[in-house]
């Protein structure tokens, strides 16, 4: 056995370097990009530090609020770590949403808080945020995976570290550090840093090839198997290898609402979202079906996805869960049969088993698997052409004004480029996307749904367009969630990010406004005055547009594409028109009901 190898070639020595410049230098390491934050008084070290890097730049944002939310947006795009930045007292609270998202949603993410020098603690200092003020750190504790003040120069470096290792785990989480500005100044006479984030942190990719193999026998024999894809199948990574499964076993495939479009959408197997806002032909499928063996991959199984953990989801048979975390298996619905491991290597296995089982010859010498497939390939598409996809399709072409969400949907489908990155906000943009967009592959979709923030979008989509430059980034948010972070098409205009707002503009908070109306037959203070959403853009500097009429949508969009600058759209549509998740609104009245 190889000794393991502690020279000097694992690190490179700094001199002369402060706290901050070190801090700089491990984000480089971790091919960070960009800093989302506000800048402040006990950070200027750590704003001089990033301001000579030529590899990360700084994102000043209007809000600390939105500048975590870019940081989550960037880390989903990239899978890097996104960084935000604000300084101590109430920059450090307002960045706390964004921050509580990443965590919910198992994203990795860096909060760096300011904090006045140490020798000032307990002496009343301005925004003091150390355990004798307003305890930022114990906040945040409640909030990440790992949350630490470095009240020490010499921890400094230890603490940094492993607030990354934390962040970019198996299971991937937001962290916090908070830096004291005397010990972000600090100078280091001589420091050894990495020279790779290998050499301190590893993704191990370990399965339990017995387990799998039990997968792979069950799956062969099932008679009317179902895969349910969560998010935590990462984009694109062995997508293929999921396809062939399901080709092979003749499964259908149905996501929950985060893991939208990971499956493409216009796979004949594909039965669309399954949950919150879902398809009709997925729950039909899930529901009355008979299913004899389902796999859950990559999803904890929470409210969203379980039409608040329906009992009728239990298969006949077998429950199979794949998971990188343990604590995902089992947690909501009892397993026959769990898979700990990185997902992405289970699935490549699991493919070559099932390829090496699908060879069974009957006596006639025919392949008795490519008939079973084949059968149930046409039961899947027999139950698609029969219940549909979406309720009200005929609204998907109506020419009535003011414009139906419905049509809006199908006017985006339509005239998106090929590989664009849907962002979704909260509200009634979720139901209305979830349901009626149709997404193919390389299209991506994200929706924050772990803690449902308004805003989400409205400020993210800015993180999202600076990680992938090269493609089509639009948010699709309501204008209560404009009215909320509209402020960054500001900063969107300050960098020359070519980001696109679709806003779904009702007058009214729509989920709730609905939702309550549900409920109590009234709207209960969610309608307001309409705004001038074009004004609004071009008073920030951004290009401005109203689309009023079906095929608007599909004439402006590529003249945007082609301009490439910040863009609000501001769509009127129907605020009267249901949105398609009253059921789980219903649901919640039957609880209050039951609680009363």
């Amino acid at each position: 056995m190889s000794p393991i190898d502690f020279s000097i070639t694992n690190f490179k020595q700094l001199k002369q370097k402060t706290c901050a410049e070190v801090l700089v230098e491990y984000l480089e390491i971790e091919g960070v990009e960009y800093v989302f934050g506000v800048s402040g008084g006990t950070v200027i070290s750590l704003l001089e530090a990033i301001d000579k890097s030529e590899k990360i730049s700084f994102i000043m944002c209007k809000h600390e609020g939105s500048a975590s939310f870019m940081a989550d947006m960037y880390a989903r795009m990239t899978g890097k770590t996104g960084v935000c930045l604000s300084t101590a007292g109430p920059g450090a609270t307002n960045m706390l949403t964004g921050v509580a998202c990443a965590q919910m949603d198992n994203i990795p993410l860096l909060a760096i808080t300011g904090q006045p020098a140490t020798h000032t603690a307990g002496k009343g200092a301005v925004q003091e945020s150390s355990e004798f003020g307003v305890d930022t750190v114990a906040i945040y504790g409640q909030f990440t995976g790992f949350s630490s003040c470095i009240s020490d120069a010499a921890a400094f470096q230890q603490i940094l570290v492993r607030a990354l290792r934390v962040a970019q785990a198996e299971s991937k989480q937001a962290v916090h550090i908070s830096i004291p500005s005397n010990i972000s100044g600090h100078i280091f006479e001589s420091i050894n840093v990495h020279t790779n984030f290998k050499k301190y942190r590893i993704s191990h990719a370990a399965i339990d090839f017995a387990q799998i193999h039990k997968a792979a026998e069950i799956l062969i024999n099932a008679k009317k198997p179902l895969i349910l894809l969560g998010s935590g199948f990462q984009y694109g990574e062995h997508i293929d290898g999921l396809i062939r499964i399901a080709e092979i076993v003749g499964s259908p495939v149905v996501t929950t609402p985060q893991g939208k479009g990971l499956f493409p959408e216009d796979h004949p197997l594909s039965l669309g979202v399954f949950g919150f806002a879902g398809n009709l032909s997925a729950k039909k499928y899930m529901l009355e079906e008979n299913i004899d063996v389902l796999v859950v991959i990559a999803s904890s199984l929470g409210e969203w996805t379980t039409e608040s953990w329906n009992p009728r989801l239990f298969p006949s048979k077998y429950f199979i869960q794949i998971d990188v975390d343990s604590q995902n298996i089992g947690q909501n619905f009892p397993v026959s049969l769990g898979i700990v491991g990185d997902v992405s290597a289970v699935i490549k296995e699991l493919y070559k088993i099932l390829l090496s089982m699908s060879c069974r010859i009957d006596s006639a010498g025919k392949n008795i698997l490519k008939q079973e497939t084949r059968q149930r390939r046409e039961n899947v598409l027999l139950l698609k052409k029969e219940t549909g996809s979406v309720q009200k399709p005929q609204k998907l072409l109506s020419d009535e004004i003011p414009l139906k969400p419905q049509r809006v949907m199908h006017d985006l489908n339509i005239c998106i480029e090929k590989d664009a990155v849907i962002i979704v906000d909260a509200g009634n943009a979720y139901a209305w996307t979830l349901h009626y967009l149709k997404l193919r592959h390389p299209q991506r979709f994200i929706i924050p749904l772990g803690f449902a923030s308004m805003g989400h979008a409205t400020a993210g989509v800015i993180g999202a367009a600076l990680g992938a430059p090269l493609r089509q980034v639009i948010a699709v948010v309501g204008d209560g969630s404009m009215l909320m972070n509209g402020n960054e098409v500001h900063t969107a205009v300050e960098y020359k990010i070519p980001a696109i707002w679709i806003i779904l503009n009702d007058s009214r908070w729509g989920m709730v406004y609905h939702g309550n109306k549900a409920v109590s037959g009234k709207g209960l203070s969610s309608e307001y005055h309409s705004t001038d959403f074009v004004q609004f853009a071009r008073t920030m500097g951004a290009k401005g547009y109203r689309v009023t009429k079906p095929g608007e949508l599909c004439k402006i969009l590529p003249i945007i594409q082609k301009e490439k600058q910040p863009t609000v759209i501001d769509v009127i549509i129907d605020g009267d028109e249901e949105p398609p998740f009253l059921e789980r609104v219903l649901a919640v009245k039957q609880y209050m009901k039951k609680d009363n």
